[in-house]
């Protein structure tokens, strides 16, 4: 009887070792020509720290970004997340219906005719990197989507990630990534 119980308790750390982590799986979707468009900011380079400007500590404003290559493109779409947060991959920023003809994004604003979703802050807009205060640097990923037909005028503002995803997904072309790192 003991031994069993010890197989049923070994079990069931195993399955509760298995459920602790980051969360699940990111939810955003694969793209076959992944990094075909460069994504970059002039606030920081790819896998350094994200200035402090841009955070809950600083003025909380969206970082300036800009982009080249990628096939052509109708409407880009933007998506920065969190996959290190404590509850899974939190949601930092949504943009969609981005003009073709756009290629940047200014410190603070995002491109005419643009719309804003709802963040994990529950809030339309830009939240920036707020990681727990003694937590490893956290890493926040932009995601860029081209889409190769235009599907922005089917998303209601203020929409939530899944949303976005659910009309997005049947015409992402192309991706490209940024990716920053905060730690408090």
């Amino acid at each position: 009887m003991l031994k069993a119980s010890r197989s049923v308790l070994g079990v069931c750390l195993l399955v509760a070792a298995a459920a602790c982590g980051t969360g699940p799986a990111s939810q955003l979707p694969q793209v076959s020509q992944t990094d075909s468009i460069t994504l970059a900011s002039p606030a920081f380079i790819s896998g350094s720290a994200i200035p402090a400007r841009y955070t809950c500590d600083g003025q909380d404003v969206s970082p300036p970004l800009s982009w080249s290559g990628g096939p052509p493109a109708e409407e880009f779409a933007l998506i920065a997340t969190d996959p290190d947060a404590r509850g899974g991959e939190f949601v930092h920023w949504i943009v969609y219906a981005i003009l073709a003809s756009a290629n940047s994004f200014p410190e603070g604003a995002i491109p005419d005719g643009a719309v804003e979703g709802t963040n994990g802050f529950s809030k339309a807009g830009y939240g920036g990197p707020c990681p727990p205060r003694g937590d490893p640097p956290h890493h926040y990923i932009f995601n860029l989507y081209g889409l190769r037909t235009a599907q922005g005028a089917s998303i209601p503002a203020g929409a939530t990630l899944d949303q976005v995803l659910n009309v997005i997904r049947c015409c992402i072309e192309s991706k490209g990534t940024l990716v920053g790192t905060y730690g408090r």
